[in-house]
């Protein structure tokens, strides 16, 4: 089953005052963290860059760049861009953020095998009360990602509108992301653990 990877890092980072696609955990940039993640477990994977892109491309090693241009108009920008590149050839598309660096390979892993047993349901991540991304859509939303998304909610609104087809699996890690200076310190601090 083809499920190609695509990960949305086009967003500018104000709040946290620095792009945090290029803050490292681990020794390795967060945007290499999840193109190594996923390059592994999909067929191809694509990383949408926006804002900071100049600075941010040269370090993409394994996914194929799409550059939005438009990325100040939302998240539905970006997710519109990337779904145009990656539904080719794709019978699902898992889609992931750079900035939930927390959350383990074996948790990709499962919501692809997931999707192997479910091809008709969206497989989300279940966190906090929350169903969203990382999640995988099979073929029969592409549509609706590329063209239907609310604008600050991307995938999320899918998700939401199509609670009886989506089936989820929990990953409190994926709670944490990466948005203000004090996330930065916490995710300091775990990367000396």
């Amino acid at each position: 089953m083809n499920v190609n990877g695509l990960i949305l890092a086009a967003g500018e980072s104000s709040r946290l005052g620095q792009p945090k696609q290029l803050v490292k955990y681990n020794n390795i940039h967060l945007v290499n963290s999840i193109e190594n993640q996923l390059s592994h477990l999909c067929q191809k994977v694509y990383m949408v860059l926006g804002a900071n892109y100049q600075i941010i491309v040269n370090h993409i090693k394994k996914a194929e760049v799409i550059h939005n241009k438009h990325w100040q108009q939302g998240m539905h920008s970006s997710l519109s861009c990337g779904i145009l590149h990656a539904k080719d050839d794709a019978e699902g598309i898992l889609i992931a953020l750079s900035d939930q660096p927390l959350i383990p390979q074996c948790h990709y892993q499962i919501l692809l095998e997931t999707f192997k047993k479910k091809p008709e349901h969206i497989i989300a991540t279940q966190y906090a009360n929350i169903l969203g991304v990382p999640a995988v859509f099979p073929q029969s939303f592409f549509d609706a990602l590329q063209n239907k998304c609310s604008i600050n909610q991307g995938a999320q609104s899918i998700i939401k509108n199509n609670r009886d087809r989506v089936y989820p699996v929990p990953c409190e890690l994926a709670e944490f992301d990466l948005d203000t200076p004090e996330q930065l310190k916490t995710l300091q601090i775990l990367s000396k653990k």
